[in-house]
């Protein structure tokens, strides 16, 4: 059984990684919360480079404005704090993933964050809608941490009014909190009636 749900945690990494991959751009708000100390922790990251080769470090996200990529630091600490090789630039598009390790009342579970264009786009929000952050935080405050959303395993569109709306109009709730402009609240009254339903509907 263990091995089982492995292997399903693996394919779901995969296939997001695939789609996070295939051309969907994190937009104008790609370093959105990079300097916030709520919304960007420093954690110990599991990242996977292009080579399939595995480096585990800890550092925060930064964001490097010329080059409009986020990156992680990598130090080697058997290194002297003077050499210029002691600390490393771990860029976006140099990896596949990078994933962390969140600890809440709901246990350990990994987040994981797919390589884009410019930055790493974390799974936030789970559901028959799932939505997709640039910052490493679960907690979401604020519906400009959400970049992009996916119906069930579909493609990835920019989470914003006019792309949520055919999806959500059926669902009356939902759509009221869309029409005031609460994304985030909208996505979630939505999926939280999907399982509702879903949960009656298979009594």
């Amino acid at each position: 059984m263990k091995k089982f749900c492995i292997a399903l945690l693996m394919l779901a990494v995969i296939s997001f990684t695939a789609a996070a991959q295939s051309g969907v751009k994190a937009g104008e708000g790609w370093m959105y919360g990079y300097k916030s100390s709520k919304l960007n922790f420093t954690y110990d990251y599991t990242v996977r480079m292009l080579d399939n080769s595995v480096k585990v470090f800890r550092s925060k996200i930064y964001a490097d404005t010329d080059k409009r990529k986020s990156y992680l630091i990598m130090v080697d600490k058997d290194l002297d704090r003077n050499d210029p090789k002691r600390e490393q630039k771990i860029y976006v598009d140099q990896t596949v993933s990078i994933t962390r390790i969140q600890q809440d009342m709901r246990g350990d579970y990994p987040v994981m964050g797919a390589a884009t264009d410019s930055c790493w786009l974390f799974g936030v929000v789970k559901g028959k809608i799932n939505a997709y952050s640039n910052v490493p935080e679960v907690l979401i405050t604020s519906d400009e941490q959400l970049r992009v959303f996916q119906v069930d395993d579909g493609a990835m569109a920019p989470v914003s009014y006019a792309a949520l709306a055919p999806v959500i109009k059926a669902d009356r709730a939902a759509d009221k909190q869309l029409q005031k402009k609460r994304l985030y609240r909208a996505i979630a009254k939505f999926n939280d009636n999907y399982l509702r339903r879903a949960i009656d509907k298979a009594q």
